[in-house]
């Protein structure tokens, strides 16, 4: 992995889930915000573009997105696996998201959500996830931690709701 000031990018798509365990929630203590809207005004775009129906905003996947983005300028890492253990799908579910069918970006380093966004869309592992049209819902989450090595975290996470 690059530890270089910069972007670093990873992508999950996970349609599976292990029974749910309940990892203890960390302390939530960011809302939705100017940049975390603009993600999903960018994703939106992209995904008209390429023919795929808008996703829209869950409240659930965007604690979840917020919590892992918080986990991960707290404790220092950049990764799919939360620090309790824990990957996106178990997250979701246990916010109460109805469905198994979860995708993920997670990023580091940059400070604006353009920038962020063009990695991610210029990811091809990335862009199947932003332009999987399967996808219907969308959380996104931000933190920033000064004392970290990549001082922005975010997290894209997506989902297909189940009736």
């Amino acid at each position: 992995m690059n530890t270089k000031p910069g972007l670093i990018l990873l992508p999950t798509l996970i349609s599976a889930l292990l029974p749910f365990q309940g990892p203890a929630a960390p302390q939530e203590r960011h809302e939705p915000t100017d940049r975390t809207h603009r993600i999903v005004e960018l994703t939106n775009r992209a995904r008209q573009q390429a023919g795929c129906p808008k996703v829209h905003p869950n409240p659930r996947l965007a604690r979840t997105a917020r919590l892992h983005s918080a986990d991960m300028a707290d404790n220092g890492y950049l990764g799919h696996v939360g620090s309790r253990g824990h990957r996106a799908a178990t997250r979701a579910r246990a916010a109460g998201y109805p469905s198994q069918y979860v995708g993920e970006n997670v990023a580091a380093g940059n400070t604006t959500a353009e920038k962020t966004f063009e990695q991610w869309i210029n990811s091809p592992a990335h862009r199947r996830n932003i332009l999987n049209c399967a996808f219907t819902d969308i959380g996104v989450g931000h933190s920033t931690n000064p004392d970290s090595e990549w001082k922005h975290y975010w997290t894209q996470m997506f989902g297909r709701s189940i009736p």
